[in-house]
């Protein structure tokens, strides 16, 4: 670049002239600042990368290999991840590599006292369910996670989340992020995926995902929480784009209900995070359409027919919504898990005066009518349909779905979505029967009762769709009438810490157990019948050989040459076999009882051995158990061996 500068001819033109000069001299130097620097950026909002990396693994550009970690140890998955839940989220490679353990990552050549970002990625990559593994996270001693579970946070196995902290370095220009085992959960290894230290705190990323559910005079919100937010605003419009009134500040959740919306208006609404460096930029804009139309439907009618052709009625049941999944299982009591067919009657009742969209979602095949009009024909497919119709608000309109199953995977999905309404099942207050003389929800299946490691009885059946809460029934000994033992259960599972045996009998007693689930204030019948027997403490010198039992005979004899040895974890217990009243070895059964080191009685932990030994697995290393065992015959239960 050249500048061609004439020199003036007057004082005036002097100044004129060096006005000239200072003005090409200065864009000369701006473009010189660009030509030099042609990587510079400027963004709102944006911190320079000091450290980007990769926990656990190499390079995987922009994250470098792993460095500055003190111990752990190292594993890698070759699973995909999903990373859909992260604002700006590391490469893959970074998910699929973790380091674990009691470890710290100690970054030097900071700014003394200076504010940095510290952005952590976690991914769980080897625990199925929450609860799984639990830590606890510092940085430069300051606590930022406690009992911290990936799997809860990220919402499943594989699946990435991350989480921001503004530190400052300390005076060696130093950030230490410990990882520490916490105090809850199965597993305490602390693991991490990735490692950011931004330049300078900085405004949190914009929430994610917002949605929005109009109800009578209200809209609830709902959206993915930003990394590092304190706290989140509200804003609203009634025109899509804006501009947006702010309703609400300084709320501290990911859900918001705006009680302040008139019926029948279209509501636009955005969502800001803020820290203490600023707030975000906007979230993704939702609407939604509150409405007086809340339904007060109990389901649909449900025929079950046993052949594919919807010929050979089997029941008839109120369903609440159509979201099943029987995958090659029976849909319902007496009916295989192929060649059946479904058909779903009554009436559904939109809440808003549009153009509704329904899907079908099913594995075989399915009809859709409503209000007349054949929506979906996909008889002879597998897989999503869907057809349109235009309905008014608060309306009920004829609702008819067909279904068909031959064989594999079986599985039936019902769905709508309009302007105003998101897609979703559609719920059972929309949904009413037909007049078929269908009856109550049927009772859920599969009841199932054991004891857990502490010999309660544990109780666990299948989710009923629809379910408000579940009663439990109990009675002992067998008589085909429980009676109500729990109301108001709301899990899929029960303990019931009440069920004990007198200990002072030889023989345990079941405990029987049913269950219903309760829909829409309507109580179907009970499930499947299924017992455990709750194991009883006794003391096995009461009794034995020369003894009487109420029959009159003699018990048996007790066992001799009980023995026990420990190896890996385990207590081998071996005895030698002693025979009946009678002399012989047949229809003999042992019980094994033990007593733990802080307890003044036996408990029985097995019973029913059919052979003269038995595995204590249930142990802890570093105490000391005692054993005794005996015998059961019809003529009762010997005293003890020797322990």
């Amino acid at each position: 670049m050249r500048f061609f500068i004439r020199r003036p001819s007057s004082v005036i033109g002097i100044h004129a002239w060096l006005n000239v000069c200072r003005k090409r001299i200065l864009a000369f130097f701006v473009l010189l600042l660009f030509a030099l620097a042609p990587d510079i950026s400027f963004a709102q909002g944006t911190a320079a990368a000091i450290y980007r990396i990769n926990c656990g693994g190499g390079d995987a550009a922009p994250f470098a290999a792993d460095q500055y970690a003190s111990i752990g140890s190292t594993a890698s998955t070759g699973s995909v991840i999903d990373s859909s839940g992260v604002s700006n989220p590391a490469p893959q490679a970074v998910y699929q590599s973790v380091r674990y353990g009691n470890f710290s990552y100690v970054l030097p050549n900071l700014t003394p006292g200076a504010s940095y970002t510290v952005r952590l990625h976690f991914c769980e990559n080897y625990w199925t369910q929450a609860g799984g593994r639990s830590f606890n996270v510092a940085i430069n001693g300051s606590p930022v996670l406690t009992n911290f579970d990936i799997f809860a946070a990220a919402g499943g196995q594989f699946k990435a989340v991350a989480k921001q902290f503004n530190a400052a370095a300390d005076a060696s220009g130093q950030i230490t992020v410990g990882f520490s085992p916490g105090t809850a959960g199965q597993d305490h290894n602390p693991c991490v995926n990735g490692l950011e230290v931004l330049g300078g705190a900085s405004a949190p990323s914009a929430p994610a995902n917002l949605s929005a559910a109009g109800g009578n005079a209200q809209v609830a919100l709902t959206w993915t929480g930003s990394v590092g937010a304190d706290n989140y605003s509200v804003k609203r419009s009634q025109v899509s784009g804006g501009p947006y009134d702010t309703l609400a500040t300084g709320v501290m959740g990911t859900t918001y209900t705006d009680g302040t919306a008139t019926n029948d208006t279209v509501y636009y609404y955005v969502v800001t995070a803020s820290d203490a460096a600023g707030e975000s930029s906007l979230s993704n804009e939702a609407s939604a359409t509150p409405t007086s139309v809340i339904g007060q439907g109990i389901g649909l009618t449900g025929q079950y027919y046993a052949n594919p052709n919807l010929g050979t009625l089997v029941l008839s049941r109120t369903d609440p919504y159509v979201a099943f999944d029987w995958g090659g299982g029976s849909p319902a009591p007496g009916m295989s898990g192929s060649n059946f067919s479904v058909r779903w009657t009554g009436q559904v009742q939109p809440r808003y005066s549009q153009a509704y969209t329904f899907f079908t979602d099913t594995d075989d095949g399915a009809r859709l009518w409503v209000n007349g009009q054949l929506l979906v024909d996909n008889w002879g497919s597998i897989g999503e349909a869907n057809g349109t119709v235009t309905l008014q608000a608060g309306l009920k309109y004829d609702l008819k779905m067909e279904y068909v199953q031959r064989d594999g995977s079986s599985s039936a999905q019902l769905s709508w979505s309009s302007q105003s309404q998101r897609r979703e099942v559609v719920p059972q207050s929309q949904l009413y029967p037909s007049d078929t003389g269908a009856v109550p929800p049927i009772a859920p299946i599969h009841l199932s009762a054991g004891l857990n490691k502490n010999s309660i009885v544990s109780l666990s059946w299948t989710l009923y769709p629809g379910a408000f809460y579940y009663n439990v029934y109990r009675s002992t000994p067998k008589s085909g009438q429980e009676v109500l033992y729990q109301s108001g259960v709301t899990a899929t599972s029960f303990l019931d810490s009440g069920a004990s045996n007198n200990p002072n009998i030889s023989t345990p007693l079941p405990f029987y157990y049913q269950v219903c689930p309760v829909t829409a204030d309507v109580v179907s019948p009970k499930s499947n019948e299924a017992s455990a027997t709750p194991l009883t403490s006794w003391d096995p010198t009461n009794g034995g050989a020369g003894f009487t039992g109420s029959n009159g005979q003699l018990h048996p004899a007790p066992p001799t040459n009980l023995q026990g040895a420990y190896h890996h974890g385990r207590i081998f217990l071996t005895w030698s076999r002693s025979p009946d009243d009678n002399g012989n070895y047949t229809d003999i059964f042992y019980n094994v009882y033990r007593r733990d080191p802080y307890s003044s009685w036996f408990q029985m932990i097995a019973t029913g051995l059919t052979a003269p030994g038995y595995v204590d697995t249930a142990i802890t290393n570093g105490n000391t158990y005692q054993y005794y065992v005996t015998i059961l015959n019809g003529n009762g239960q010997s005293g003890a061996s020797t322990s």
